[in-house]
């Protein structure tokens, strides 16, 4: 998945997925031995109520080192680790902070998520049963600049609790309407991280075209829909997408070659009713692929793994034929 970096608006910064194949060391075999954590977040808050004594950005800065970063767990680090090659880390963290109102009407949501773990287990023990080459990841649940909702770090998953903490108390007065709608809410915990784990066994990283993109996100929403019947994409996106499926194929074959993704992804412009119709259009790719294979456990395998060409993909899915009537 792509992040976003919401103290700039939608849209602004984007990068590549960490594709985890690179970072086995921390890839399990073993549900029961999966660390699931939120022994970041005290320490967050604890460098949140500092920063509120102050207006002084160097002291909110020191604050955030301090109480935040030297304590940081392995999913934390691998975050710092990653994000700060492209971004001042303590610098997006002094800015997001800014928004005090939205953090204060969201910290007792932030420490729920940890409740969530028995459900999370079960979760992964369908995706076993579903795929049984499955591996699974470390969950680190923690708070972000605005900038993850989840991704694969070294050290493990990352939640950022920033993003999928929106409730009906929640306080956007500090944000502007575009910014508080890509915010989720909690129920999309378990569903982000089964999404963000079907990446770490995709062995497709290239995302040159609308095509290839498309295939890894909506091969990713596809597994999480058949292992717990939900998507880590919002409900919105394909409720726009079934009502308009026969006019975004047709925009969608003439531009699945093409390397502008604007129209289709809200982290790289996306606009309108439905900014992530992409992961829709791969979405349904899948499920034709799925629906039209004879043998179901090799349409798993080639699902999750995405080892076949996306062109030949897309053929042997037969979605096109669906649109012949």
């Amino acid at each position: 998945m792509k992040f976003v970096n919401l103290y700039l608006g939608i849209s602004l910064i984007c990068l590549q997925t960490i594709k985890a194949q690179s970072q086995k060391y921390w890839i399990r075999t073993s549900i029961d031995s999966v660390i699931i954590s939120d022994s970041d977040l005290p320490h967050f808050w604890r460098a949140f109520d500092s920063c509120m004594q102050t207006t002084d950005t160097t002291n909110r800065k020191h604050f955030i080192q301090k109480y935040y970063f030297d304590s940081a767990t392995v999913g934390l680090k691998g975050l710092i680790e990653q994000d700060s090659k492209y971004l001042p880390m303590l610098t997006e963290y002094s800015r997001a902070i800014k928004r005090d109102k939205y953090w204060k009407s969201i910290r007792a949501t932030t420490y729920t998520f940890i409740n969530k773990s028995d459900s999370l287990r079960n979760a992964y023990k369908k995706f076993k049963r579903l795929y049984p080459e499955a591996t699974f990841s470390d969950v680190y649940i923690l708070a972000t600049p605005f900038m993850h909702g989840g991704t694969p770090v070294n050290g493990g998953f990352i939640i950022g609790v920033d993003m999928i903490s929106k409730t009906s108390t929640s306080d956007f007065s500090q944000f502007s309407k575009e910014a508080a709608d890509f915010l989720s809410r909690p129920e999309y915990f378990i569903p982000l991280i089964i999404h963000e784990n079907t990446h770490t066994m995709q062995k497709q990283d290239d995302e040159s075209t609308l095509l290839s993109r498309s295939l890894i996100e909506g091969a990713a929403d596809y597994i999480t829909y058949l292992t717990i019947g939900k998507t880590a994409t919002q409900k919105n996106i394909y409720d726009y997408g079934f009502a308009h499926e026969r006019e975004l194929w047709d925009k969608f074959k003439l531009e699945k070659d093409s390397s502008n993704f604007s129209e289709w992804y809200m982290s790289d412009g996306g606009k309108g009713p439905a900014p992530d119709l992409g992961y829709f259009m791969g979405f349904q790719i899948c499920d034709a692929y799925y629906k039209n294979a004879k043998n179901k456990s090799k349409a798993i395998k080639d699902i999750v793994e995405l080892t076949i060409n996306p062109e030949i993909f897309l053929t042997n899915s037969q979605y096109a034929k669906k649109f012949k009537h």
